[in-house]
């Protein structure tokens, strides 16, 4: 019983968007530290990354959408319903537009982090509607 009245919805939630966004910041970085993490065979695998891609990688794009998550994360972490709302459209935008960042190569290390990233935004976007969190939101705006 104790355990249950000390951790609450808020609070899972709260420590749920931190570590996302922590390991977010670690997985956006994750390129410069390829070198230190695999062998020459596997960084010539990485190299195709992007090949084929419509949309820049290199370009302003992904700088955007990454300050944009920062902000959002923050701005659910004071249950602002703006944030909410654009941390479900850039979620939402990360799938559609996947397809056009092309040939996606990604290392081992990679694939955990972000995959224990998008979980958690999974998760993020779950409590922040359909839980007691949802409505932590509507006496924000």
């Amino acid at each position: 019983a104790w355990l249950c009245t000390r951790i609450t919805m808020k609070r899972i939630f709260s420590t749920t968007i931190i570590v996302a966004t922590l390991l977010y910041v670690v997985w956006y970085f994750m390129p410069f530290a390829w070198e230190y993490l695999y062998d020459n065979e596997t960084l010539g695998g990485l190299q195709w990354n992007g090949y084929g891609a419509k949309l820049n990688l290199d370009g302003p794009i992904p700088y955007i959408a990454g300050i944009a998550y920062l902000v959002s994360a923050l701005g659910m972490l004071f249950y602002k319903l703006w944030a909410r709302t654009l941390f479900t459209l850039l979620t939402i935008s990360t799938v559609i537009s996947a397809p056009f960042w092309g040939v996606a190569a990604s290392g081992g290390y990679d694939v955990l982090v972000g995959n224990i990233v998008t979980l958690s935004d999974g998760a993020i976007i779950a409590m922040a509607y359909l839980t007691s969190v949802s409505s932590e939101f509507k006496q924000s705006a």
